[in-house]
């Protein structure tokens, strides 16, 4: 429930918009800080709503998804899945880079989402 409070008031877009929404600067919106340095690796469910404050305009992140192959029994929650996680709300599972530059060996990878988003009208 108070994620999906969180989705109706924060849809998902590339600008902040909590001083517009809350009248409060992100960094003031209750949370829980995990200090992190340089070089550290954090990993969460990418669902979790996650933000980061105070570093500096030059940082870099690198985002890595895992996720096995699921069977046949295991669709339907791979279809529940990709209701909800459309990057930015375009009804894509993927962003365009990511597909275009594809060859056949990540290709492999991305294959069973695509299908399954394409089949059940997500994507």
């Amino acid at each position: 429930m108070f994620t999906q409070g969180l989705n109706d008031v924060v849809p998902l877009t590339r600008r902040n918009r909590n001083e517009e929404l809350w009248g409060v600067h992100g960094s003031q919106v209750p949370a829980y800080a995990i200090e992190s340095e340089p070089g550290d690796m954090l990993m969460f469910n990418h669902k979790t709503k996650h933000s980061s404050w105070g570093g500096g305009d030059r940082r870099r992140m690198f985002t890595y998804n895992f996720e096995e192959r699921m069977s046949g029994e295991q669709l339907p929650h791979l279809v529940k899945m990709l209701e909800g996680s459309t990057r930015e709300g375009k009804g894509a599972v993927y962003g365009d880079a990511m597909t275009r530059t594809a060859g056949p060996d990540r290709m492999r990878h991305l294959e069973q989402r695509l299908a399954v988003a394409k089949e059940h009208g997500l994507a």
